[in-house]
């Protein structure tokens, strides 16, 4: 064959990337004659060479995609899926996987799988240098086992044979994962047959191996980037919420400070209050009465209901009574509004007590006999409602068991800041004012469940002042208590004849009267030892019925007979009819009114 024929089809062979039978036949007949032997061998070392090429191209353009587009994926965990399912696919093997390291641990674990069965492969970690995975992560260099489980330089690693067998992995060829010069851990593919990687097979590895640190160093920076970032829009929201929730306490302490100014600063306590929650509120003093509000307390108390007290040196002064469920930012603000409430309950404490002291010290001018500055305590007077020229009204009260600290404040209450004074005058409660009298008093007193016995008297105010009404009003209480007629209102005019007589008459009369009329009887009691007097007081105010008087004497009718019929031996029959019934009773009433005085001089 012409030497210039064979040139033309050895470079046709060469050109050829196929493997047809007919260009491979014609290159052994080429290489049978000696002339072209030499040519034909370097035909053939220059098509492999060219194949190589073409493969290694394939293969750089497999990987430069990869990297492309790793390089777009931004999530650290889908770069390792992607690694690993690349990795697999390009190899053509029976699984891939990356493994991290633990260099406080000294171990190096799963972190991503493609292929892998079963979940004991999947957690597998392994002190580094044992193993395929534990060499090439703990190394600089790739390495391999054709199979696993038989091959002699492995270092075993307790448990870790059995987690192969039962994966039935046998071949497996790693590269390492590096950083910066760290190693992070490595890329490793295995098949489920015995197999020798190729040096192609390991370059590719390694190369994907290259690509993947790279891919994964960056995705790490971009998580942290973006985990700073995160952290850096949560911290700036929260110091927004921060700034925001300062605005809004700002707003509410300015708010509750004007409260403390306000004309009416309870009511406008829970106007705020309930503009912020939005829920019923009540405001109670010390004694658990409602003084501003408009929730109801109840025992029990309703559900989700809360109480804030209001404290000053350990002295509870009231408190904020919230129903409805509340927030811990809530909860903050009506805790810092009972702080307002104790401010605004002292403030109303100092002006109760300056008001009481100007009070009793207006009280003193008014009823003074000395009357040392009627002028003045004109003046004064007018301030509470009572002026000059006016109808004033003295009122006098015994109010039993309650306490006087709690009827006073009632009291003033009802006479509001212009209706009058009210204060408190040997144990009793003394009221002057020119728009409520004492049956008004008494009614408003009964009202709220208070017992209160009631004498007054009224007269003009002038220069001469209050101190002749004042003592006709502590006469006529006088005249209800001895007269047991408490509970009740009277004004000194209505006192009858006894009262007249007890009032206006000399000293002695009262005395000579009741030894007159009622002799007999008191010396009968004196020495016997008995209670005629008494029965003789109580069958007239009775109506002379047997059975009422039995019962406020808390004795049984027949014994009330037995004494009547005593009482008319000693003082004659008739004496509880007609004229002498007259006489009997007003020297009855003397007799206990003289018994009153002589109990309480």
């Amino acid at each position: 064959m012409p030497v210039h024929d064979a040139a033309r089809r050895m470079f046709a062979f060469i050109q050829d990337e196929g493997t047809e039978d007919a260009p491979l036949r014609l290159m052994e007949n080429l290489a049978a004659d000696p002339d072209l032997s030499d040519l034909v061998q370097i035909a053939r070392r220059i098509r492999e060479t060219l194949n190589r090429g073409a493969a290694r191209e394939s293969l750089l353009r497999v990987l430069f995609d990869t990297a492309t587009d790793l390089a777009a994926i931004t999530d650290y965990e889908k770069v390792l899926r992607t690694i690993v399912r690349r990795t697999r696919v390009l190899l053509g093997t029976d699984m891939a996987y990356i493994s991290l390291n633990d260099y406080e641990s000294g171990e190096t674990y799963m972190r991503t799988t493609d292929g892998v069965i079963t979940d004991a492969y999947r957690g597998i970690r392994m002190p580094l240098g044992t193993g395929v995975l534990g060499r090439v992560a703990a190394g600089n260099a790739s390495a391999q086992t054709a199979d696993y489980l038989t091959d002699p330089a492995i270092v075993r690693h307790h448990g870790i044979d059995d987690i192969v067998d039962q994966e039935g992995v046998k071949s497996l060829l790693g590269a390492p994962l590096r950083s910066g010069g760290n190693l992070m851990g490595a890329l490793l593919v295995g098949n489920r047959y015995r197999h020798r990687f190729s040096a192609e097979e390991v370059s590719t590895v390694e190369s994907i191996a290259s690509l993947a640190s790279v891919a994964l160093n960056n995705a790490r920076h971009l998580q942290e980037m973006h985990n700073l970032l995160s952290q850096h829009d949560a911290t700036r929201q929260m110091l927004d919420d921060q700034v925001q929730q300062l605005e809004h306490i700002s707003t509410h302490e300015r708010l509750l400070t004007e409260c403390v100014v306000a004309p009416n600063p309870l009511d406008e306590l829970v106007s705020v209050l309930q503009t912020e929650l939005g829920l019923a509120i009540a405001v109670l003093d010390a004694s658990e009465t409602k003084i501003a509000g408009d929730l109801i307390p109840s025992t029990p108390p309703v559900p989700h209901t809360e109480a804030f007290v209001a404290t000053v040196a350990n002295r509870s002064l009231g408190r904020i009574v919230t129903a409805g469920q509340l927030s811990e930012a809530q909860r903050r603000l009506v805790s810092r509004s009972a702080l307002v409430l104790s401010v605004i309950l002292l403030m109303e404490e100092s002006r109760f007590h300056a008001d009481q002291r100007q009070q009793s010290e207006l009280l003193e001018l008014l009823v003074s006999p000395t009357r040392s500055d009627s002028a003045g305590a004109l003046r004064r007077s007018a301030k509470f409602g009572i002026r000059a020229g006016s109808q004033a009204h003295v009122s006098v009260l015994e109010v039993g068991d309650a306490e006087l600290d709690q009827v006073l404040p009632l009291v003033r209450h009802l006479l509001g800041e212009s209706s009058g004074i009210a204060s408190l005058k040997d144990q009793l409660v003394v009221v002057v004012s020119g728009a409520f009298d004492g049956s008004q008093i008494h009614k408003a007193l009964h009202q709220r469940g208070v017992r209160a016995t009631v004498g007054f008297a009224s007269r003009a105010l002038d220069e001469e002042l209050l101190a002749s009404a004042y003592d006709a009003a502590r006469a006529t209480l006088d005249v209800l208590l001895a007269l047991d007629l408490t509970n009740s209102a009277v004004h000194h005019d209505q006192l009858g004849i006894a009262g007249m007589l007890f009032r206006y008459s000399p000293a002695g009369f009262g005395s000579e009267l009741v030894d007159t009329i009622l002799g007999p009887l008191r010396q009968y009691d004196a020495t016997r030892g008995t209670s005629l007097t008494e029965t003789a007081w109580r069958y007239l105010s009775n109506d002379r019925h047997h059975d009422a008087t039995a019962q406020d004497l808390h004795i049984h009718p027949s014994t009330v007979r037995q004494r009547v019929s005593r009482i008319s031996q000693l003082l004659g029959s008739g004496w509880d009819a007609g004229y002498r019934k007259l006489d009997i009773q007003i020297a009855l009433q003397m007799w206990k009114l003289r018994q009153h005085i002589q109990r309480n001089p």
